[in-house]
Order: C-alpha cells, then structure tokens, then sequence
C-alpha cells in the first residue's frame, strides 16, 4: 500500500504557443505514466483498472485513511461494486 504524495501546482502558459506546448507534452507524460501506474496496481492487486483509479482517487483525498483504502481494494477482490468514490460518498 502506497503512502506517499506528492503535490504539484503550474503556472499555465495560455498565452505563449511554444511554453503551451510543453506544458501540454508534459500533462500528457503525466497522464501516460498514471495510466501506467493504475495498470500496475491492479494487476498485482488482482482488480479492475477502473476500481484502482477510484481507488487512487481516494489517496488523493483528506479523507484516505489506511482502513478506508483496504476496504475498497477488499470490495474489489470480491468483484462487490465500490461506492461512488469520485462523488464522495466514500
């Protein structure tokens, strides 16, 4: 179970096509290495890539706790839908 996290902010470039596009490349790198993360942790979790992402969600909130986490990936195993994370009734 992963713990760590990071926080990132960007200053958005909309005005400089150039800057723009390397802000864009590097969302896109960003967002390639997340899928492959989720793939990952599913995989050796034994679960959908659709319930981990929910459950990656859920890392990112204030309210994860180390109980919470292990009660959706328990859900998942069991092929029992999980609570709509994203809307937080989680």
């Amino acid at each position: 179970m992963k713990t760590d996290h990071r926080v990132v902010t960007f200053k958005i470039p909309v005005n400089d096509k150039k800057a723009m596009q390397k802000f864009q490349n590097a969302m896109d790198q960003i967002q390639d290495r997340l899928a492959e993360l989720v793939t990952k942790e599913a995989n050796e979790l034994g679960i959908s890539e659709a319930d981990m992402g929910q459950i990656m969600y859920y890392r990112s909130r204030s309210r994860w706790t180390k109980k919470g986490e292990k009660h959706l990936i328990k859900l998942a195993k069991e092929s029992r839908p999980l609570p709509n994370v994203l809307a937080g009734e989680f």
